[in-house]
């Protein structure tokens, strides 16, 4: 048990949310995790061995990615540090998603086996909802509004539904402006950013990272590629 309290993927492993009992993480899950702890560690101001607090995860659809980084990584890093956690998503309901399937981690047996936090009283919205550490969890989408809200670390996840709104350039730029307006800058210190998504054009808001803000020192996994060399 206490290793999946020391790794944000044997946490993910041990876990047993009703949504979702029969999660099994590959082996690159595991690397991306040791990348994950590095940013929770970094986002709660702990000094660790190489701190990340830009990290792009480029992974195909249906691998895991949201439900490793976007929903049972923050419950992890929300129940070990009490750090408050923003998740932001192309769509209102992805948004509603991904903040449920957090909620039902909280309150999955395996879970409340490791932790004695639940959620707090009276946090009753799917989209915005703390633990009784007071840690928050907030989740978006790119029309969304975050007046009053902010934290340290930030998770992006598919900014784009498909292909055909990444290979528009009108929404790439809608997306550009958005980020910057809705997301960013409700970002606190130490400001740490995980951005998990397809890289479907060479503008889209990767490329476009890369390209204008590469001096913020990304760390890019293409996990992807590594699936396919093992």
């Amino acid at each position: 048990m206490e290793i999946a309290r020391r790794h944000p993927t044997a946490f993910a492993a041990t876990v047993d949310p009703a949504h979702c009992r029969d999660y099994r993480p590959a082996w690159y899950h595991y690397l991306l995790g040791d990348d994950l702890k590095r940013v929770a560690l970094t986002a709660a101001g702990i000094p660790c061995e190489n701190p990340i607090d830009r990290l792009i995860v480029v992974m195909p659809p249906r691998h895991g990615k949201t439900e490793t980084v976007t929903v049972r990584f923050p419950v992890w890093a929300m129940s070990e540090f009490g750090l408050d956690i923003m998740a932001l998503t192309y769509g209102a309901s992805l948004a509603v998603e991904f903040g449920t399937k957090g909620r039902n981690v909280v309150e999955s047996p395996m879970y409340q086996k490791l932790y004695p936090h639940r959620l707090k009283y009276g946090s009753s919205a799917k989209t915005d909802w703390r633990l009784d550490n007071y840690a928050r969890y907030t989740s978006i989408s790119l029309k969304g509004s975050v007046t009053g809200k902010g934290a340290p670390l930030l998770i992006l996840d598919d900014l784009y539904k498909n292909s055909e709104q990444a290979d528009s350039a009108v929404y790439r730029e809608w997306v550009k402006d958005q980020y910057s307006a809705v997301a960013y800058t409700r970002l606190e210190p130490p400001g740490c950013i995980v951005a998990c998504m397809t890289h479907w054009h060479n503008d889209d808001w990767i490329g476009w990272q890369l390209r204008e803000f590469e001096d913020e020192g990304w760390v890019i996994r293409h996990l992807c590629a590594l699936q396919e060399a093992a």
